[in-house]
């Protein structure tokens, strides 16, 4: 993958082509865009740490169909944002005329905007999510509290995936990994004591950042995944 520094006004381009027309081709366990050569998987933790270091113009091009997994979090993309000079305030708020809602796989699930003078995420807990609580953050906070949550998944839902040709590249150096007790696989624990609520809102903030702006709103989810967001994305883009 390279990130190269584009002109004002740019937004973010993907092999060539615009992330915010960009077709969203699957949402299962990632999120997956077409671009001009052919599909890339897991957009979300690169774009999260776009948006969270404010990056508005910028050129990707990523070979082999999949953004680096790396550790499973964004930190490594940060840091190397960090590094290259292009982290600078510019990713544009736009203001949200009414509330908004959008129901997810379940009645327990959903996702909800509510008009604010800056954007806020908030993530709610649910089964069989690993841990419980609430976690709250703003745009501010994303490199610290946010960027070093890992993705996540319990041990006996490895075997499934694999056998469906996906994660075949987990392991516990990019992933936490829950055994069927609650129990932590990974010889150092976790990042964070909510990590995976985390995650979560790292997820969100990614897939919400291809609009190309965020939405001046408090964004709250519970149970939601990759799909919910992109038809958020979606609603947000048309109105």
């Amino acid at each position: 993958m390279r990130l190269r520094a584009a002109p004002k006004g740019t937004g973010w381009r993907l092999n060539g082509g615009p992330v915010v027309s960009a077709r969203v081709a699957d949402t299962f366990l990632a999120t997956c865009l077409e671009t001009p050569t052919g599909p890339v998987r897991t957009t979300e933790h690169l774009f999260a740490a776009l948006a969270g270091l404010g990056v508005a113009d910028v050129d990707l091009e990523v070979v082999g169909g999949e953004v680096p997994i790396l550790d499973g979090s964004a930190r490594p993309f940060c840091e190397a944002i960090r590094a290259s000079g292009l982290a600078r305030p510019g990713l544009p708020l736009r203001a949200l005329p009414a509330p908004l809602r959008l129901p997810g796989v379940d009645a327990e699930s959903l996702i909800e905007l509510e008009p604010a003078e800056a954007f806020r995420l908030q993530v709610d807990a649910r089964p069989p999510m690993p841990g419980s609580g609430r976690f709250v953050c703003t745009l501010a906070e994303f490199e610290a509290e946010v960027a070093p949550a890992r993705t996540f998944g319990r041990l006996e839902d490895a075997e499934r995936l694999r056998a469906a040709g996906r994660a075949l590249g987990a392991s516990l150096d990019n992933c936490v990994v829950f055994a069927a007790d609650g129990g932590v696989l990974n010889p150092g624990g976790l990042r964070f004591a909510d990590e995976p609520l985390r995650h979560k809102a790292l997820d969100l903030l990614g897939d919400l950042a291809r609009l190309g702006w965020l939405p001046a709103a408090v964004v709250r989810a519970r149970g939601t995944g990759h799909a919910v967001h992109a038809a958020l994305v979606a609603r947000l883009a048309g109105a």
